[in-house]
């Protein structure tokens, strides 16, 4: 499949989950889909970016360096979505490992959920300026795929988290 079929078929696929979504929300509420657009949103860029990283990377006119900060701005993108479900895990765990061991042996720590979001907003900053420099086939996924997992991370109470 060529690069412009298969952003169509994302794109169908995001809008007909989207669909979906509206339909299995009680009557209908916009604010119901639109919330689950702002929170796939990060998600499809994401892997939309990835997507068109594989012709990037192949490109022999774009500069080396544009193809390294476009790299470098992809995997901060995804570290910043990947950081908050990898600390829940761990929190988890430790809950469970404390719960299961004597006092001596509970050496782990929690990880503080403040430097969790102060690092998750880092990475999207950095995927936002690795974005405005970075190939033209990907720059608008990585500068927009930066911004919104920052909004994403500023909307979601810390309460929430």
């Amino acid at each position: 499949m060529t690069g412009a079929i298969k952003e169509i078929a994302l794109i169908l696929g995001v809008v007909g989950v989207c669909v979906l979504l509206k339909h299995s929300a009680p009557g209908g509420r916009v604010e119901m889909v639109t919330f689950w657009i702002v929170l796939l949103l990060p998600f499809v860029l994401n892997a939309a970016g990835w997507l068109r990283w594989q012709t990037v990377r192949r490109d022999r006119r774009t500069a080396l360096w544009r193809k390294v900060v476009g790299f470098i701005g992809l995997v901060a993108n995804a570290l910043a979505m990947c950081l908050p479900f990898l600390v829940f895990v761990y929190n988890g765990f430790l809950v469970r490992y404390d719960m299961r061991h004597p006092l001596g042996l509970r050496g782990f720590k929690e990880i503080d959920l403040y430097a969790t979001v102060a690092g998750c907003l880092i990475l999207s900053l950095a995927t936002l300026v690795a974005g405005i420099v970075a190939p033209r086939p990907i720059r608008l996924t990585v500068s927009l795929g930066g911004f919104t997992m920052a909004s994403l991370i500023l909307s979601i109470r810390l309460g929430v988290l």
